[in-house]
This record gives structure tokens, C-alpha cells and sequence, in this order.
């Protein structure tokens, strides 16, 4: 990283390094701009770096970010691709703090962060064909006043007829089709995002699905009424803990956001039990 740093800025300032799943970050400061360099994870299994895994894992990168702007999503305003020893590294533009960290630090509420996030993804929510997918996960978004989808990798679009729901692509084609429901459709990227908000304050989940409805073509809008008013979590304190029981007990392996919302809407709703 220091040696990359060096070459592409000569003089910089670092901040802080972060490493996370799928890649070591830098926080640095060039010329009064402050960005965020990421040296990307492109390959698994402690395989070493790549040069063709790296020039692929950018070309997605760019792809998705192109096909982002093309769907009127709010992207840094900087992000570039570099190879360097057959590594990928990128550049972005540092947004502010994620979404989801100024939402725990209260310095954003939840219904202005619901709104913010639809707004930005309205017109990804509205394709045709799902070329473009989102992890709609608040700490993917930034911004103040607006919400910014900023961390695009790994990289979620079609490419060379083939969709990529991770980098590398899973093996296995039941995973794939699990993340192409959940990350390449309207129904999928707002049960997430539903998820997200479940978990950080549950009395906002009738406005955000009542915001929800009006971000979709109306094409859809009774498929996804349907799909809210299905989730499993809306009978709790509705029924009997035996039928909850059976409930827990048939939840399938592929029904992830499902299981997640029942559990975020199944523990005290507010207060220190909560936050624990």
C-alpha cells in the first residue's frame, strides 16, 4: 500500500488504516481532499494476488459504478481503478461518516435516512432488466443531505452475460440464485433495507414500507405491499409463542432476511436490552 500511496500521490498525509472483509483502506489526505484508497481482496482460499483477477475485479468495478450513474444512484464523486502489482486498489472521494455509524451516533434519524436512501435508489428500483444490483446495507451509504451508495466493491452487475453477485462469484448456483433474489430485485433490495431499519428502530418499519411502496413503479407496488405484509415478524404479539415456535422452526436456509427481521422485531423494541 505505502509503495502505491507514494507512487500515484508522491506526498500524502494518512489519517487511519482500516481493514475490513474485503479490503485494507487507507484514510489519507492529498492536497486538502481527503480520500479513502482501497487495496480490494480478489482472491480467496490464500491464493496469491492475481494480475488477471485484479483487471477483471476493476473492470466490474467500473461497470457497476457506470451502471449505477446510468440508474441515477448518487455515487462519490471521485472513484478510480489502478492496478499495481497485480493488485487492484481504488480511489474515492471520502464521503462523511456511513449512514448506519451516524444513525447509532445519533446524529441522523431513521426516517430522514429512510428517505434519503429511497431517493437515491428509486430509479435502480425501477429497471427492467436487473443489469445493476445493491447491497442495500446503511453502512454502503453516505452523504449529508443526500445518501451516497460508496462502497462498490464487490462489484454487483452483469458482465461478459454473466452476473456477479460477489467477487469472486460463488460456485455454487443455489447461492447465486439466493443473491440474485435478494440483491438484483426491487422485492429483495427493500426487504434488506427493510432488515436494516428493523434492526435500528422498529416503530419506523410502517412508514419506511409506506415510503417504500411510493419508490417503485406502480407495476410493482402490490407485489411489494405483498411481500412486506408476509414477512413473519408481523405476527409477533399477534400470536400464540407456540405458532412462533413453528415459525422459527420452518424458516429455510434461503429465507435470510426473513429470519433476520423476525429476530431484530423479537427482542425489546427500545431501551439498554436492545442495545445489548
Amino acid at each position: 500500500m505505502t509503495e502505491f500511496l507514494q507512487q500515484l500521490f508522491g506526498r500524502y498525509e494518512l489519517l487511519r488504516t482500516i481493514k475490513s472483509a474485503y479490503a485494507f483502506l487507507a484514510f489519507v489526505v492529498v492536497q486538502g481532499e481527503t480520500l479513502v484508497v482501497k487495496k480490494v481482496k480478489t482472491v480467496t482460499n490464500g491464493n496469491p494476488p492475481c494480475l488477471a483477477a485484479a483487471e477483471l475485479s476493476n473492470s466490474l468495478t467500473n461497470t457497476f459504478l457506470n451502471g449505477l450513474r446510468a440508474c441515477a444512484v448518487p455515487v462519490p464523486g471521485r472513484y478510480e481503478t489502478y492496478l499495481f502489482d497485480s493488485d487492484a486498489y481504488h480511489v474515492v472521494s471520502y464521503e462523511v461518516a456511513d449512514i448506519g455509524q451516524r444513525l447509532d451516533d445519533g446524529r441522523l434519524n431513521a426516517i430522514s435516512a429512510i428517505k434519503q436512501i429511497l431517493a437515491a435508489i428509486q430509479g435502480l428500483l425501477g429497471q427492467r432488466d436487473w443489469n445493476v444490483g445493491l447491497d442495500p446495507r446503511l453502512s454502503n451509504f453516505a452523504g449529508l443531505g443526500n445518501a451516497v451508495y460508496f462502497d462498490l466493491f464487490p462489484p454487483l452487475c452483469s458482465f461478459d452475460g454473466k452476473t456477479f453477485v460477489h467477487f469472486p462469484n460463488p460456485a455454487d448456483s443455489a447461492k447465486i440464485e439466493v443473491e440474485l433474489r435478494r440483491k438484483f430485485s426491487a422485492i429483495g433490495v427493500l426487504s434488506r433495507l427493510r432488515f436494516s431499519f428493523l434492526a435500528v428502530d422498529p416503530q419506523t418499519i410502517r412508514q419506511f414500507e409506506s415510503l417504500s411502496l411510493e419508490a417503485v413503479p406502480l407495476s410493482l407496488r402490490q407485489q411489494v405491499r405483498t411481500a412486506f405484509e408476509s414477512f413473519p415478524d408481523n405476527l409477533i404479539g399477534q400470536v400464540s409463542n407456540g405458532k412462533l415456535m413453528r415459525i422459527v422452526e420452518g424458516f429455510r436456509a434461503t429465507e435470510v432476511e426473513e429470519m433476520r427481521s423476525f429476530a431484530a422485531r423479537i427482542i425489546s423494541e427500545t431501551g439498554r436490552e436492545r442495545e445489548k
